[in-house]
């Protein structure tokens, strides 16, 4: 088990990443990396359940030939989890790549950008979370802020998901990510989406330390998807 340092100072480039991998939550409030359940519900099940047992990251063992499936080289600081939802089977994948340095994101988005538009379809859209927020019954929840989050919409025939910028403020999150919350195989993207919400969710209190947006070059919001009803 991977656990995210706790005490004064800035984490390392290394775990930050974790930061918004969604995951469950242990004694002192540390990710516990090997059990996930990233669904918030006042009943929930284990039919119900998002499993992930292996976090990747740059150290992880075996051949690759890039740093994380389906997406170019972005960063050397990346993590992302293969999940399976219980009731279905349906796998999905989030991956994060975190970026010291607000230039180095910024060369990273129009590579990403490029190759995106190359293999897929791409669409800014803003998701509204306030339904699902509502649904949880969460008090933690709904005393948060962010509500509608801007992102980039990608679907292909190997993963198909959502895109976004975080740039945190508090010391634990500060600097550049790009993140991805997806699923893996040809699919509905609409479909999936009331699942993906729930990736979002579960971050949202981290989400609240800083700002969220699409993917910027050349992407502007036009539009939003709510609930698996596609665009409106």
């Amino acid at each position: 088990m991977l656990f995210v340092p706790m005490g004064p100072g800035f984490p390392p480039p290394s775990v930050r990443p974790l930061f918004l991998l969604p995951a469950s939550y242990g004694e002192l409030g540390n990710p516990v990396l090997g059990s996930y359940d990233v669904l918030y519900s006042l009943n929930r099940s284990e039919n119900s359940e998002f499993r992930g047992p292996v976090v990747m990251t740059p150290e992880s063992p075996g051949p690759r030939e890039t740093s994380m499936p389906f997406f170019p080289e972005l960063s050397e600081y990346w993590m992302y989890i293969n999940y399976t939802y219980n009731r279905t089977g349906d796998r999905f994948i989030a991956a994060v790549w975190y970026f010291p340095d607000r230039s180095e994101l910024t060369d990273k988005e129009k590579v990403l950008a490029d190759y995106l538009s190359g293999t897929g379809t791409v669409v800014p859209l803003t998701l509204d979370l306030t339904p699902a927020i509502l649904e949880t019954g969460d008090p933690v929840l709904k005393n948060t802020t962010t509500r509608k989050i801007p992102v980039t919409a990608y679907e292909s025939g190997e993963t198909s998901g959502y895109f976004f910028v975080f740039e945190g403020s508090r010391p634990s999150t500060a600097h550049h990510y790009i993140a991805y919350y997806g699923m893996i195989g040809p699919g509905n993207l609409s479909s999936a989406t009331p699942l993906l919400e729930q990736f979002f969710i579960h971050l949202l209190p981290t989400l609240d330390s800083g700002n969220t947006r699409g993917l910027s070059p050349g992407f502007e919001s036009k539009s939003s998807w709510h609930q698996g009803k596609g665009p409106r």
